[in-house]
């Protein structure tokens, strides 16, 4: 059964799960061989089966309901290595990326003692290395989920195994699952990240992974490097310092295997995120290219998703391969994700980020490209989408497209000179303070681009008329954030100075009229902010009604 199992497919061994005699009579296996004094081999056997077949979620759920955890307790407690080795084998499996298991097994015991405990006791380097990985692989299951709170100094300790077994002496195997098991491990924790790789100069460790032929060993080489490059700018300096590192890539993003594919993707994600990287590492090889065609090629999710992120990190204003991304046609691309029916909700955000990005103080003519291949009419069509992160991107975009007076002209001119644009935007403003504040990121891009918009004549005079427009930022100038009141507080200042309006009423009349809508008083109670870029926009803003 343990060599049928070897195959990937879950359905090779779904028949152990189908009988409903025969997980029973495993376990039986495991308490009837035993003995106060021995536990035989037939038991160690009978655990192997249980952990080889053991695939899927259901299978695991089924194990735990039939008592897996109580029966696999006294071997776990035996002095012979093998016994200890294939329990924590069969706990690491049970209880893999599975949090319900997981909080079952953190509230077992065995002789009044948590299970846990006991698996904790296997990190001692009395142990034999392969216990002590296994040990190590099911605790980060529980640390992960949170079922247990482990002390600090058990927390390095298992990064510490994990790190031990990376080196060259020890089998490409077990090198391999150190590595994936600590990338998951420290995955969600930059501080445990930064543990890590100080201890025992880990990437140099990493480093010796790609001199091996072994595509799994680079592969989880690939996986934990790009976890310790995720958050910390010193680490992707010294990721990216590895030799031929580049060339690696490469290789990686050619390869016709998704779970290859995937790993070079998401070292890329997180070395992309550094300005020097970007300039040296990733512009010496032919990388943006090569992430382009498998965002087009690909018909596997996450390596879309992946790459579709990937590009919005070459696409940055100091990227080098923005340039060579456009002359490949990387807008045409964009554009056909966006308005692809079959594309993932991911991929479409991403793809609008990706222009977001492209079009950051880019040249008007990257601007005009970006906005005639996309079309007014599908901008206008995302800033209405249901979902709220495709939204805020489109928010973005638009404002990046629109950064001058001409540009806002031509987009108004465009719609036959009314303003749908305002009556699209506007509908984003919430209608309460307590509303702001659960819409906060798709609010910041609206009022950031109000106050591109307000700085031209004909859509200042319009806000400027609209007093439940004004009402709305007063109110939102009671928000504390400051990345909500800044925008508000130049969009007033804009609608203040108004020429249209002011030559309608009087420029007096205007300001008194904003002042009893409660403008200045709103404005001064701002005048006690910490922030300097904010009290800079008050006192400008409340300079026009002193005047």
């Amino acid at each position: 059964i343990c060599q049928h199992s070897s195959n990937a497919d879950s359905t090779s061994t779904h028949f152990v799960y189908e009988d409903p005699d025969i997980i029973p009579r495993l376990l039986n296996l495991l308490t009837s061989s035993s003995s106060k004094s021995t536990l035989s081999k037939i038991a160690q056997d009978a655990t192997n089966v249980l952990t080889c077949t053991c695939k899927t979620v259901d299978h695991q759920a089924t194990l735990i309901a039939h008592g897996i955890i109580d029966s696999i307790a006294p071997l776990l407690a035996s002095s012979q290595q093998r016994h200890q080795l294939a329990s924590l084998q069969c706990l690491a499996r049970v209880t893999s990326f599975n949090r319900e298991t997981c909080f079952v097994v953190a509230q077992s015991t065995h002789d009044g003692r948590h299970l846990y405990k006991i698996v904790i006791d296997f990190l001692s380097r009395d142990n034999i290395e392969l216990i002590q990985l296994w040990a190590a692989k099911c605790l980060s299951y529980l640390h992960r989920f949170g079922v247990v709170t482990f002390k600090a100094q058990i927390v390095i300790k298992v990064i510490h195994a994990f790190v031990r077994i990376c080196k060259p002496e020890h089998s490409v195997q077990m090198r391999q699952g150190a590595a994936s098991s600590l990338a998951y491990f420290i995955e969600d924790s930059p501080d445990l990240q930064k543990t890590a790789s100080i201890c025992e100069n880990l990437v140099k460790i990493l480093a010796k992974f790609f001199a091996c032929s072994d595509a799994k060993l680079k592969q989880s080489g690939f996986l934990l490097l790009s976890v310790l490059a995720s958050k910390h700018e010193h680490l992707r300096k010294k990721v990216g310092g590895i030799g031929g590192l580049g060339d690696h890539l490469c290789e990686f993003l050619d390869s016709r295997l998704c779970d290859r594919q995937e790993a070079a993707l998401k070292c890329l994600l997180s070395l992309t995120r550094s300005v020097k990287q970007l300039r040296s590492t990733l512009a010496s090889v032919n990388v943006a290219r090569k992430v382009m065609n498998l965002l087009v090629h690909s018909d596997n999710d996450k390596v879309t998703v992946l790459a579709s992120a990937v590009l919005c990190n070459l696409l940055l204003e100091f990227s080098p391969s923005k340039q060579d991304l456009v002359h490949f046609g990387v807008i045409k691309v964009l554009v056909d994700l966006i308005e692809g029916s079959e594309t993932a909700v991911a991929v479409r955000v991403n793809a609008i980020w990706a222009l977001m990005n492209m079009s950051c103080n880019a040249s008007a003519k990257v601007r005009q490209d970006v906005s005639l291949a996309l079309g007014i009419h599908s901008l206008f069509r995302l800033l209405q989408d249901p979902n709220e992160e495709i939204v805020a991107k489109t928010l973005g975009l638009t404002r990046n497209l629109i950064c001058d007076k001409s540009d806002v002209e031509e987009v108004i001119a465009r719609r036959g000179g009314d303003l749908d644009l305002i009556r699209i935007i506007k509908s984003y403003l919430p209608q309460s303070e307590a509303a702001a504040a659960i819409c906060s990121d798709v609010l910041e891009q609206v009022l950031c681009l109000f106050a591109h918009l307000s700085s031209t004549d004909e859509i200042k005079s319009v806000l400027a008329t609209d007093d439940d427009f004004v009402g709305k930022l007063i109110s939102i100038l009671a928000i504390d954030d400051t990345r909500l009141q800044i925008p508000a507080v130049l969009c007033l200042s804009n609608i203040a100075a108004s020429e249209q309006f002011s030559k309608d009423l009087g420029f007096n009349a205007n300001l008194a009229h904003l002042e009893n809508l409660g403008v200045k008083h709103a404005l001064q109670k701002l005048l006690k902010t910490t922030n300097s870029v904010l009290l800079q926009r008050v006192n400008i803003a409340l300079e026009l009604f002193d005047s």
